[in-house]
């Protein structure tokens, strides 16, 4: 026998059900990659789930969500100062910015995914695919 013929790869096509299945999970997987950046904001648990689902980095996106939070922090205490703003505005400024510290640290020291208070309200709008 030939060494080509021991190696020949046999591909039988797929069942319409095996096919739909495939078609299905496919299309949860791109959703679960389409809104990565929303997970970002989730608790730690859905974050963790998806991260075994759908190989999502969770760490990643907590430091890239947390960073945006940053950033929209420092520019609202700059605002608050050029216009003499609310003590209101400076609270939540505060804690736009101790919240991202907290969960910069959590991702990029510790490795480990951190969920936002805003991942909670985004949670009762769009949920995680299972």
């Amino acid at each position: 026998m030939s060494p080509a013929g021991r190696w020949h790869e046999f591909i039988s096509p797929r069942t319409p059900v095996r096919q739909k299945a495939v078609e299905e999970s496919t299309h949860t997987y791109d959703l679960a990659h389409s809104f990565a950046l929303f997970w970002g904001f989730y608790p730690r648990s859905d974050q963790l789930r998806l991260q075994l689902l759908y190989e999502f980095d969770a760490p990643k996106l907590t430091a890239v969500t947390a960073g945006i939070f940053l950033i929209v922090g420092l520019l609202q205490i700059a605002i608050i100062v050029a216009y003499s703003a609310s003590p209101f505005a400076i609270a939540a400024s505060a804690y736009l910015i101790l919240e991202s510290v907290y969960r910069l640290y959590r991702a990029m020291v510790l490795h480990e995914a951190a969920g936002s208070i805003v991942g909670y309200i985004f949670r009762l709008v769009i949920r995680p695919p299972n």
